[in-house]
């Protein structure tokens, strides 16, 4: 039998295996580091949390929705701890992850206020001996916290993860306070249309900025370019019902905010399948 095979539906194909071969990395992932954690510590509580928000990724938190794994390690010795947070970057660096946050003693600050801002249930610390990391990969994000006082320490582990559906569109927004289609990014939704007209299924159009400006500037801009994104769905034959717009602003970064590289490829607005809306 003859089948008709059109680009939509090579994109469709690919996207879809990309997502099953993410989602078998991601699990395999999960395995290796719970390996790592559990390898010289003892478990003290562990959970699952949905509806998290992650406030690790900035001082604020985030309008999207996430669900978060922990789980809570005591160590006998600290050069334990510290062994097992070097077996992290080791794999990490490995497995090409980015590091979005990394502080190390005294530089981590006031080790209350540390536990408080990336939500750790270990809130008293040496600050010599305090760390914390953040890494990131493919809308997952790791935290690693180490504390120790009184001959006592213990990491705080956190994988975050992002409830909406991976096979996404990232649209860059270069320039600073930019918010116009470019034509390359209407090349890219152009091609997007075609996917989304092979199906039934509903998108969230998520609207972003780097972390440059006063907070309630990002989010105006933030919405500016999620609208600008949505207006063309709509003029280009997508049923508005199938879709929803999020502003996030600045709170969920992909790269670090402290380069022009990063700060460039923060701006952008994300279209992605959703599950729910």
């Amino acid at each position: 039998m003859i089948r008709n095979i059109t680009l939509a539906g090579i994109l469709v194909s690919l996207l879809n295996t990309t997502n099953v071969y993410a989602h078998i990395k991601m699990k395999n992932t999960h395995s290796q580091l719970d390996s790592i954690l559990h390898s010289k510590g003892i478990i003290i509580n562990n959970g699952f949390q949905e509806n998290f928000k992650h406030k690790v990724l900035n001082d604020r938190q985030s309008t999207i929705d996430t669900s978060s794994r922990y789980t809570n390690i005591e160590f006998e010795v600290y050069s334990d701890a510290m062994n097992t947070i070097d077996s992290f970057l080791y794999f990490f660096k490995d497995n090409n992850f980015k590091v979005l946050s990394h502080c190390i003693g005294f530089s981590c600050g006031n080790s209350m206020a540390l536990a408080s801002k990336i939500q750790s249930d270990n809130f008293l610390s040496d600050k010599q001996k305090q760390q914390y990391i953040l890494f990131y990969n493919d809308y997952n994000w790791f935290s690693l916290h180490l504390s120790s006082y009184e001959n006592k320490t213990f990491i705080f582990y956190r994988s975050v993860f992002d409830k909406k559906l991976k096979n996404s569109l990232e649209l860059l927004f270069i320039n600073k306070n930019n918010f116009e289609l470019s034509k390359e990014v209407i090349a890219k939704l152009d091609n997007y249309i075609m996917i989304i007209n092979t199906n039934s299924k509903s998108y969230t159009v998520i609207g972003h900025t780097d972390s440059s400006g006063q907070i309630s500037h990002n989010q105006v801009l933030s919405q500016k370019r999620a609208m600008r994104v949505y207006d063309y769905l709509i003029s280009n034959g997508v049923n508005k019902d199938r879709l929803n717009v999020v502003y996030a602003g600045e709170s969920t970064p992909l790269h670090s905010n402290k380069t022009i590289t990063g700060r460039e490829l923060n701006r952008r607005v994300e279209l992605r399948e959703s599950k729910n809306l």
